[in-house]
């Protein structure tokens, strides 16, 4: 592998886990070039911006995605493990969203009648939806959608 292959990995690896953590927002180019011990001159080598780092590290995800899709119909013992670590993980991340709905609903600034788990599972097929609507249209429209109409609905109003 070429030196430089070796940087872009390093950088879309950090990219991956720092998006993960904190969101596209909440991380800077400066946090991925730290977190990937690369200077901050060789992000511009491989990426014009961070948007163009973000839509790359979705082409990986979304590679990574449709390859589990695949696996739907497989009856090959591999193919039923590493079904199962998808459900496992998409488990695992709607567990997340639901312990910020369960802190929502008791702060009451979500309707505390709506069912934790079955919210936060929406909540997440819309997010997988709206990201992968977003980067093929190449738009924040699909991210507004889901905010106005998967997640405002839900919100108590304010007195």
């Amino acid at each position: 592998m070429a030196r430089g292959d070796s940087t872009q990995k390093k950088l879309l690896k950090a990219a991956i886990n720092l998006f993960h953590e904190f969101g596209y927002k909440g991380t800077s180019v400066r946090d991925i070039v730290s977190a990937a011990k690369v200077p901050k001159g060789s992000f511009y080598n491989y990426f014009k911006s961070k948007e163009a780092l973000a839509i790359a590290v979705s082409d990986i995800f979304y590679a990574y995605a449709l390859g589990f899709l695949e696996l739907e119909n497989t009856s090959s013992p591999v193919g039923r493990l590493h079904k199962k670590r998808v459900t496992e993980l998409l488990d695992e991340a709607a567990g997340r969203i639901a312990l910020v709905v369960s802190q929502a609903q008791e702060a009451r600034e979500i309707d505390p009648g709506v069912p934790t788990m079955d919210l936060s599972r929406f909540i997440l097929n819309s997010l997988y939806g709206a990201i992968f609507r977003s980067k093929t249209d190449r738009t924040e429209r699909p991210m507004k959608l889901l905010q106005r109409f998967a997640l405002e609905p839900f919100l108590m109003k304010k007195r």
